[in-house]
C-alpha cells in the first residue's frame, strides 16, 4: 500500500526509497491494473487497483493464517 501511496505523490518520486517502493510494488499491482481500469469522474482519473490489491491481500492472509492455525492445532 505505501508504493500505491507514493505513486500518488509526484514530488515523492525523486527520492531512492520511493522508487524501491514503487519498483517492488509495481509486479504485484500489474496483476489487477491489466483487468480494472482506473475510475474516471470527469477529467480525473483514480487508480482503485491497489485497493482490489490490499483486499485480495488480507483474504488470502487471512484464509493462509486459518488453514495453519487449524492445522497446527491452535484454533
Amino acid at each position: 500500500m505505501a508504493g500505491a501511496v507514493v505513486e500518488m505523490l509526484p514530488d515523492v518520486r525523486q527520492y531512492r526509497f520511493a522508487r524501491w517502493l514503487i519498483e517492488f510494488a509495481t509486479p504485484y499491482l500489474r496483476v489487477f491494473r491489466r483487468n480494472i481500469r482506473p475510475l474516471t469522474i470527469g477529467r480525473m482519473s483514480f487508480d482503485v487497483s491497489w485497493v482490489i490489491g490490499a483486499a485480495v491481500y488480507l483474504v488470502i492472509e487471512a484464509g493462509v493464517d486459518t488453514t495453519l492455525a487449524q492445522l497446527l492445532g491452535k484454533y
